[in-house]
């Protein structure tokens, strides 16, 4: 037997453990009714692992690359079972066979293929970029589903999952733009990172109420633009960041008792979203749940949620009414900016704290507080200008309707005189605790007036070093508007605390600096390098751009910002 030649990284894959030694076995593909009699089209080649493990892959000679159609696996090559087998970079390829000695399967760039017959037994399966795959049948002897398993796979309409199914890998089937259902066997313990992310044709997704599943993972179901509705599993106790996030179609979502936590932006721009009861046991939320729900209308909170967290409802332009129970004892920052349609709040917490600007830009006209006299409730309203009436006020006998609305339209009390706003005026915060001679970043939320995306990002504003006690020093609006080049700028501090614990805008690596290796890390994340550690990735840094994508253009913005180009 000869040698494989050097290329023949591009048409194969290999899997044995530790160092690998490539012989060539003298057998071509099977090929039926194969029109070629002179030398022998391509070869399979064997990986000898470490372990005495032999794999295969098969070798297409350049000149037949483009010309073979079907290739049907045998079961054995010179008295030696397949176990596994390779294939990728036949553009003409159809259709392969698998026979059930193969215990893992790996294709890759076969833009024709369109049929994989796959046979009990089979371990491991992993198909990528063959763009005209429109439906795969995974047999019950896969318990685990890779990585970025079937990423690029885009005209993939129908997979049927094995009905033992443990694990699903993360990005397994992100941007299989034609995938429209998905069932997910009783079985299944983990649905990783991104699992769903960009599937924006999907509308139904079945997962039986008792399966063992415990977390719905960051992104995994990011960009489901057609996802109608969803049932959360009975033993989920927690919803991760960008859940479901731009899931635009998406109108109705039960939980169970079980959930306790949800996280940052887990529903943000749901924007048909209109009515939400939160589950019993909720203790934990994240900022942004709800922004940007545009058809928000009703919200209901249990007993144990004991603060509405940062911008929570921010730009939700539905909700007009809400009533904010006696167990909740903040209303976190920013919280119902921008709700324009607001017209009634009833506040039963005599002593609830108020975060900063929790109704910032909403019409202090319209809206309406309703709480107890001599309560925090009446206090804010006062200084803020904000009509209010008192739950607890006496009857004066003539049937007054200055009373707490029962439904979606309050009765509006006479307005009170107004006070007139107070003049903004810069605040000086200085850090402490920092790292002596070292430079800081201080932040600003920008709200870029985009018509279709609506999204915002966190931009740098000013810089500054501290000093030889580790103190800095910065002036800075808590809330303002001013025209600057297109954009309205809400100038506001993203933290209170040490400015070492600031987010960092682009620092998707987490090493708490923006560098070139933010760069690097976020353009491997866009080409799906499967080999890049993600343990450490902060995807709420990474659409620095505010185009609500994660992808090249973010890696651009990174680089111009680091060059201070912007």
């Amino acid at each position: 037997p000869g040698t494989v030649p050097d290329d023949s990284g591009d048409n194969g894959d290999s899997s044995g453990d530790g160092s690998s030694e490539k012989t060539e076995v003298d057998r071509q593909v099977f090929i039926p009714n194969n029109p070629y009699t002179d030398d022998t089209i391509g070869y399979y080649y064997a990986n000898v692992g470490g372990s005495g493990e032999t794999d295969y892959a098969y070798y297409a000679k350049p000149a037949y690359r483009n010309k073979i159609q079907r290739a049907n696996i045998e079961s054995s090559i010179d008295g030696i079972p397949v176990k596994s087998i390779g294939f990728s970079n036949l553009p003409k390829l159809g259709s392969i066979s698998i026979p059930s000695t193969v215990k893992k399967v790996s294709i890759a760039n076969c833009e024709q293929l369109t049929s994989v017959q796959l046979s009990e037994g089979i371990r491991s399966v992993t198909i990528q970029n063959c763009t005209s795959l429109e439906s795969i049948s995974i047999p019950d002897s896969v318990y685990e589903i890779s990585d970025y398993a079937f990423k690029g796979c885009r005209a993939l309409q129908s997979v049927t999952l094995p009905s033992n199914l443990e694990y699903l890998g993360r990005f397994v089937f992100i941007r299989c733009r034609a995938l429209t259902d998905i069932e997910i066997p009783d079985t299944i313990e983990t649905i990783q990172l991104s699992c769903f992310n960009g599937c924006t044709a999907l509308e139904s997704v079945t997962i039986p109420m008792d399966a063992p599943l415990s977390k719905i993972d960051n992104n995994v179901f990011y960009r489901c633009e057609s996802l109608k509705t969803f049932t959360v599993p009975s033993n989920v106790t927690e919803i991760g960041s960008l859940a479901f996030m731009h899931c635009s179609s998406l109108h109705s979502i039960y939980f169970p008792p079980s959930v306790t936590v949800i996280s940052d932006s887990a529903f943000q721009n749901c924007d048909m979203l209109t009515s939400v009861k939160l589950p019993e046991n909720l203790t934990k939320m994240g900022s942004s749940i709800f922004e940007d729900c545009d058809s928000l209308r009703y919200i209901e909170f249990p007993e144990s949620v004991t603060e509405i967290p940062r911008r929570m409802f921010y730009d939700c332009d539905g909700l007009r009414t809400i009533e904010i129970p006696s167990t909740i004892s903040k209303i976190g920052d920013s919280s119902f900016n921008n709700c324009d349609s607001l017209t009634s709040v009833t506040i039963l917490n005599p002593q609830i704290a108020f975060g900063e600007h929790p109704f910032y830009e909403c019409d202090k006209n319209a809206i309406t507080i309703y709480g107890y006299s001599g309560s925090t409730a009446e206090s804010y309203a006062k200084k803020n200008g904000i009509p209010f009436v008192a739950l607890d006020a006496e009857d004066d006998g003539e049937g007054s309707d200055d009373q707490a609305p029962d439904d979606d339209t309050p009765i509006q009390p006479d307005t009170p005189d107004q006070d007139e706003p107070e003049e903004i005026t810069p605040i000086t915060k200085t850090f402490t605790g920092l790292t002596p001679n070292t430079i800081y970043n201080f932040y600003v939320t920008e709200q870029v007036p985009d018509s279709e995306t609506g999204e915002e990002t966190i931009l740098y504003i000013t810089q500054g070093t501290a000093d030889e006690n580790g103190e800095w020093t910065v002036s800075y609006y808590p809330s303002a508007e001013t025209e600057e080049e297109g954009f309205v700028v809400a100038f506001k501090a993203e933290d209170e605390g040490n400015a070492e614990d600031q987010t960092i805008p682009g620092d998707v690596n987490g090493d708490g600096v923006l560098d070139i290796s933010d760069a690097i890390f976020l353009a491997r994340f866009v080409a799906e390098d499967s080999t890049l550690d993600m343990s450490n990735f902060n995807v709420q840094n990474a659409d620095i751009n505010g185009d609500g994508l994660t992808s090249a253009a973010d890696t651009v913005y990174i680089i111009r910002k680091i060059a201070k180009l912007i």
